[in-house]
This record gives C-alpha cells, structure tokens and sequence, in this order.
C-alpha cells in the first residue's frame, strides 16, 4: 500500500487493491508455499512488481487473487474450478472486469500454453496480454529471492524456466516491458546460485511441491 501511495494511485484503486488483499488473506487463510513463507505473501509480491511495472489497476487488483480459482480455498472441496457460486463471491469484491482478467488467467496459463502464445501472439487481446504479463510477474516472483531452493521439489517449475527462459524473455519483449524480461533473466540467475548453496536439510519435509494447509491447534478437532 505505501508503494501505491507513492506512485499517486487514487483512493478508489487503494481501496479496491485493500478489498482483493483482504479476500485473498480469506481464501488462503492457513495455506504455506513449499519454501515455508505464508502463500499470501506471494500474491502482494505479484501485485507488487506489476505496479512497479507501471500496469493499470485493474491488474495489480487482479494480481492480488490472480490464482485464487486454481488454489483458493472457497470451503468447497474443489480446486482448479471455475463456479458461479465462486465467481458470485470474486465479483462481488472484484467486480467482473478484474474478474474476467482471473478466469482468463486460470485458461492461458504460461505452464500449459507458452508455445501455443507465442504462434499466436498477434492475434491475443489486450486483456490476454495483461494475462500474460501478470502470469511473468508470477513465475518471476517465485525466483525472486532464491525461494524455488527452500522448496522441497521444484523440479517442475525451476526446469520450466530454466528450459524456456530465452521464450519468457521474449514473451515480455513482445508484451512492451523488456524491463521485466531483464529482472526475470537476473532473478533466474541469482536462483541457480542458491540452488548449489542451500543444504538440503533447509528444504521442507516430505518432498512439497505446491501449496500446504496447516491447521492452527485451536482450530482443529478435539476429543470430546
């Protein structure tokens, strides 16, 4: 928010960016990412570096819950679903621009779709591409601070990178912000670094991949 403050953005797009904060500490209450840091720390930092970019506030509002229909935890039992009942509740923060933005995120993601996005470039809209650079913000900010290294398997993301870096460089080229294909090149380097560093007793326990729940002791079931 002090970042926001600084760049002069208006009292309605705080409010707004505070408002999809709020949902997303909501829908990931509990939840850890497989370096250990609270899983809502990553979607302030994807929010963050797309400001940084100087992008409109609608994505930086989108990049607050830019996963939340893959991941987040709408006490349904389901994940990587998208739901009226869902959608009710995203829109009703969010509105149905931004909301349209999340879902266009959750079917164009750079893990399953890069090559396809590539060919086709010319033919996206504007909207796809604030969906790309939101999902480059989101691969970029998981090499950030060297966090893929305290991860008990990441295998299947810092190999995705590493293999298609010079592909996700140009991606952010053609999207107009070669500043973050450089941050992301720079980043990557700085991971592989930590990679040979960190001693595999700091990796977490039980070979974690993605997202963890863990259940605070007073709210867990109790004998009766």
């Amino acid at each position: 928010m002090n970042q926001l403050l600084r760049q002069g953005r208006s009292e309605n797009a705080l409010k707004r960016v505070y408002d999809a904060y709020d949902l997303a500490v909501d829908l990931y209450s509990g939840y850890f990412q497989a370096d250990g840091k609270p899983f809502v720390g990553h979607v302030i930092a994807v929010a963050s570096t797309l400001a940084y970019l100087g992008l409109p506030d609608d994505l930086v509002v989108a990049a607050m819950v830019h996963n939340i229909y893959e991941s987040g935890d709408f006490g349904d039992g389901e994940k990587n679903v998208v739901t009226p009942v869902r959608q009710a509740r995203v829109r009703a923060v969010v509105g149905e621009r931004v909301d349209g933005l999340l879902i266009r995120f959750h079917e164009l993601r750079l893990s399953r779709q890069l090559d396809r996005v590539l060919q086709e470039f010319d033919a996206l809209s504007e909207d796809d591409r604030l969906v790309l650079l939101m999902d480059l913000a989101d691969h970029y900010e998981k090499v950030l601070d060297g966090a893929l290294a305290y991860y008990g398997d990441c295998s299947w993301l810092i190999d995705f990178n590493a293999r298609n870096l010079p592909k996700l460089v140009d991606l952010a080229d053609r999207l107009g912000h070669p500043r973050l294909g450089r941050m992301f090149t720079d980043a990557m380097q700085r991971q592989l670094d930590w990679m040979e560093k960190v001693p595999d007793f700091l990796r977490t326990k039980d070979r974690q991949k993605y997202l963890k729940l863990r259940i605070p002791g007073s709210c867990e079931l109790k004998e009766g």
